[in-house]
């Protein structure tokens, strides 16, 4: 036997196939955002901070973290776009998004570092047969930054790496 299978053993049983409550989470945070216009520039900027908490009920075989993994405690963005006037039908944007360090393991032994990626991308508008049209490329992950996330559900995936998406839409 395992020692975490004795550590388990010597928890209260627990039928087996019978899901129950464990505890509960808690998230308390703020969000906010903030926009800015002067010409043809746009700005959006926003962040979120987040607190969750974790209230265990049952006794469980390692001893939980406060935290549970895969929340991130601070996400910020900030997007601009420029259009100006002189442009005509051409516009280009950029992106920064930002995750702060983060729980990994639900013991809050291992926290993932900080995340910053980079998207940027530049459109073209026309009207043609009372439509009106657009054309986009776009780029995210720009610099390529290497990166683990966690769901919700405790699985881990790796950032997307850098990509290119060429779009082309048309109001009906």
């Amino acid at each position: 036997m395992t020692a975490a299978a004795q550590l388990y053993s010597r928890q209260p049983i627990l039928e087996v196939g019978v899901y129950r409550s464990l505890g509960r989470l808690r998230n308390r945070g703020v969000e906010t955002s903030i926009t800015y216009k002067i010409g043809g520039l746009t700005a959006l900027g926003g962040a979120v901070l987040l607190k969750p908490e974790v209230f265990l009920s049952v006794p469980t075989p390692i001893a939980p973290g406060v935290e549970p993994s895969g929340p991130v405690p601070l996400t910020v963005n900030l997007n601009l776009d420029y259009a100006p006037a002189f442009w005509g039908p051409w516009a280009a944007s950029i992106q920064l998004t930002h995750l702060s360090s983060r729980h990994e393991t639900s013991d809050d032994r291992y926290e993932l570092p900080p995340l910053t990626t980079v998207a940027v991308g530049a459109r073209y508008r026309w009207a043609r047969d009372k439509r009106s049209w657009t054309l986009r490329l776009d780029t995210s992950n720009l610099t390529n930054a290497q990166g683990l996330h966690v769901s919700s559900l405790g699985i881990v995936l790796p950032e997307q790496g850098r990509r290119l998406a060429i779009t082309l839409g048309a109001d009906l």
